[in-house]
């Protein structure tokens, strides 16, 4: 069930930019249990992110979290982890966490492969 944040949250993103979720390549977006947060997940061809965006009461912000998720989500990799945002920079702050995650799925792929060993057996 959308808890009345999770709702604002999403109208403020869709009012400063209505093509956000276009834009930023989401696919689904998930209400959090916890009433305060929503996820988007975020997939190009092979490459899938999840942005947690969290809204802290006390402050009156936001925080964000993003994960590169590779190999079917057996390797997580925290990819950004900042707070102190206001709505008006949510868009902004999405995508430079894109830009983000394809720089580190760049430089996981361009890492040596350890070369397989070939072992002959008579």
């Amino acid at each position: 069930m959308v808890t009345q944040i999770q709702d604002t949250m999403i109208k403020q993103l869709s009012a400063q930019n209505p093509a956000w979720s276009t834009d930023h390549s989401v696919k689904t977006v998930l209400l959090m249990s916890d009433g305060i947060t929503i996820r988007l997940c975020h997939r190009r061809g092979r490459r899938v992110v999840n942005i947690d965006i969290t809204y802290n009461r006390g402050s009156d912000l936001y925080s964000v979290k993003a994960y590169l998720i590779r190999h079917s989500g057996l390797e997580v990799t925290t990819i950004y982890d900042e707070s102190g945002f206001f709505w008006d920079q949510l868009d902004m702050v999405i995508g430079s966490v894109l830009r983000k995650a394809e720089e580190e799925a760049e430089k996981q792929n361009t890492k040596p492969q350890a070369k397989g060993v070939r072992i002959w057996i008579d």
